[in-house]
C-alpha cells in the first residue's frame, strides 16, 4: 500500500507557497523511499495548508511515511482523518491502511471505534478493507447488544479475510442469543474448519469448544457438553473454566463424585489464587444433595473465609474507580507485574481481571504505544522539534485514552464480580439454612434432570469411560483417587434415607 496516483494528479490543488514546496519535497523524498525525511516535510505541509483537501493530501503522505517507519499507532491518527473526510478516494485509502496495520499489530477498540462515529457509504469500502470494516462495525453493534444489526455486518465479512473465522464465531454467539441453537452450532463448526488461518488458532479453537459446550449444556445434553469441555487441554488458561463448568454438568447428571473430583482440582493449592468462588457453593450443594451435612458446613465456612474479606475492599476499589478509571487499571497492571503491595484481600479478583482478553489485549497495545514513544527519544536529529513533540503528544494522548477506556471496562467487570459474590453469599446463607433444617428433598427434586442416560460414565473428571475398562470399579483406599490422567474422582456415598 503506497501513495496513490491521485496524490500526484491533485498537486495543483495545493496553493502555491510553503505548503506546496513542503509537499513537493515530501513527495520526492517518499518516492526515493527516504521516509525519515519525507515525514517532517509532509507534516509541515499539513500544518501550513489552507484548504481542507490539501491538508488531507499532506496527512496521507505523513501517515504513510510514519507507517513505513514503524510508527503505526501515530500513523492511525492521520489515517483516521482520511476516513472521516468524506472524500471517497481518501476514505478508501485510510480504511485500507487501518486494515493493514490491524492485521500486523491489532489495534485497540478505542483506536478503531472512531471510524464508526459517522455514517459510511458501504459501497465505498474497498475489497482490501471489507473484512476489517464489516467485522469491527459488527463488533460495535455487538457491544451494544444490537444483535440483528451485528449479524448483518458479520455476514458481510468475506471468506478471504483474516477476520472471517472471528466473524463466524460472533455469528454463532448472536444466533445462540437469538434462540437459534441449530444455526449457532453450524457457525461454530464452520469457525473450527477455518480456525487454522488465525495467528492464535489454538486459543480461538478453545473459545469455540467452550461455547459449543455451553450450547449443549443449555439444551441439557450434558454428555455432549462434557465432551466439548474435555477438548480444552490441561496446559490452557481455559482449562479451569472448563473444569468448573463441566462440574455443573456432572451435578445435573447426578454424578456427585465427578462433580466433587472437579472441584478438588479447583481447590488445590496450585490454584489458590484463582477466582472460582462458585466452586464452594457447588461443592456445598453437592454435599447437601448427599446429606453430608458436616461437609456442607465446611464448604460454606471456606467460602466465607476466602471471600468474606473481599467484599469491603472490592467495594472501595470500585468506588474509587468510578471517579478515576485509571486507578483500577494501575492496580490490575501492578498485580500482573507482581509489583502490587496493597489490596491483597482482593488478589483473586485482580487475578481474574488480569486474565480477561480485554485487559491482555489492552496491555499489549500499551506496550506497543510505549515502544513507539521510546523510539521517538532516538528520533533523527533532522526532525524538527515541533514535529517530534507532536508525535510524542499523540502517543501520550492515545495511551491516556486507552487507560481510561480499559479502566472503565475493568471497573464494570469489577462491579459484576461484586454482584456475583453478593449472589453467592446469599446462596451460601440459604444452603446453611437448609443444612440446619436438614431439608434436602425439595432441593433434590428441584434439581432432577432426566434427559441424560445414567449409563454414561466418566473418569478423571472429563474423560469418558470406555465400556469394558471397568475403571470406575477399580478398588482404592480413601475418599478420592487420582487417575492416570491427573484427574480426581471421589468415592462418597449418599447418607440420605430412602
Amino acid at each position: 500500500m503506497g501513495v496513490r496516483t491521485y496524490m500526484l494528479s491533485s498537486l495543483l490543488s495545493l496553493s502555491a507557497g510553503s505548503a506546496f514546496a513542503d509537499y513537493t519535497s515530501g513527495l520526492r523524498l517518499f518516492n526515493a523511499k527516504n521516509y525519515t525525511s519525507s515525514a517532517p516535510e509532509f507534516y509541515s505541509a499539513f500544518q501550513n495548508a489552507k484548504e481542507k483537501k490539501s491538508r488531507l493530501q499532506a496527512a496521507l503522505g505523513l501517515a504513510t511515511s510514519l507507517q513505513r517507519l514503524g510508527f503505526s499507532y501515530a500513523a492511525t491518527e492521520y489515517f483516521a482523518m482520511l476516513v472521516e473526510s468524506g472524500h471517497a478516494a481518501l476514505f478508501r485509502e485510510g480504511l485500507e491502511a487501518y486494515a493493514a496495520i490491524d492485521e500486523l499489530t491489532p489495534l485497540s477498540r478505542e483506536t478503531i471505534a472512531r471510524l464508526f462515529k459517522q455514517d459510511v457509504e458501504l459501497s465505498g469500502v474497498g475489497p482490501a478493507a471489507r473484512g476489517f470494516f464489516f467485522y469491527y462495525a459488527g463488533r460495535e453493534y455487538f457491544q451494544r447488544k444490537l444483535w440483528r444489526q451485528a449479524e448483518e455486518l458479520f455476514k458481510q465479512v468475506p471468506p478471504v479475510s483474516a477476520l472471517f473465522p472471528k466473524a463466524l464465531f460472533h455469528l454463532g454467539i448472536v444466533s445462540h442469543l437469538s434462540g437459534n441453537a441449530t444455526m449457532s452450532e453450524r457457525y461454530f463448526d464452520k469457525a473450527l474448519e477455518v480456525a487454522s488461518t488465525l495467528r492464535n488458532s489454538d486459543w480461538f479453537r478453545e473459545q469455540v469448544f467452550l461455547n459449543l459446550a455451553r450450547l449443549h449444556y443449555e439444551k441439557q445434553d450434558f454428555v455432549r457438553a462434557v465432551e466439548f469441555y474435555a477438548k480444552i487441554p490441561r496446559d490452557s488458561e481455559n482449562w479451569l473454566t472448563a473444569v468448573l463448568e463441566s462440574a455443573w454438568a456432572f451435578f445435573l447428571m447426578e454424578k456427585p463424585n465427578n462433580t466433587l473430583g472437579n472441584i478438588h482440582t479447583l481447590h488445590s493449592p496450585f490454584f489458590e489464587k484463582r477466582f472460582f468462588p462458585e466452586s464452594f457453593i457447588l461443592q456445598a450443594t453437592s454435599f447437601l444433595r448427599l446429606c453430608r451435612f458436616d461437609r456442607v458446613k465446611t464448604s460454606v465456612d471456606e467460602f466465607d473465609r476466602r471471600y468474606g474479606p473481599v467484599f469491603n475492599q472490592l467495594r472501595e476499589v470500585i468506588g474509587t474507580a468510578e471517579k478515576n478509571p485509571e486507578f483500577i487499571y494501575e492496580i490490575v497492571r501492578d498485580y500482573k507485574m507482581q509489583k502490587l503491595e496493597q489490596y491483597q484481600e482482593i488478589g483473586t479478583v485482580l487475578d481474574a481481571l488480569s486474565r480477561t482478553d480485554l485487559f491482555k489485549q489492552g496491555l499489549a497495545t500499551m506496550e506497543k504505544l510505549a515502544d513507539e514513544e521510546k523510539r521517538l527519544v532516538t528520533a533523527p536529529s533532522s526532525w524538527p522539534r515541533p514535529f517530534a513533540d507532536k508525535l510524542r503528544s499523540l502517543l501520550e494522548q492515545k495511551q491516556s485514552r486507552l487507560v481510561q477506556d480499559l479502566g472503565r471496562s475493568l471497573q464494570e467487570q469489577g462491579q459484576f464480580y461484586l454482584r456475583y459474590l453478593n449472589e453467592l453469599g446469599a446462596q451460601a446463607k440459604l444452603i446453611t439454612a437448609e443444612r440446619l433444617l436438614g431439608r434436602i428433598e425439595a432441593l433434590r427434586q428441584e434439581l432432577q434432570i432426566h434427559t441424560t442416560p445414567k449409563k454414561e460414565n466418566f473418569i478423571g473428571g472429563l474423560q469418558p469411560l470406555v465400556l469394558g475398562q471397568d475403571l470406575e470399579y477399580w478398588p482404592f483406599e480413601g475418599e478420592y483417587w487420582e487417575d492416570e490422567l491427573g484427574g480426581y474422582v471421589y468415592n462418597i456415598a449418599s447418607k440420605c434415607r430412602g
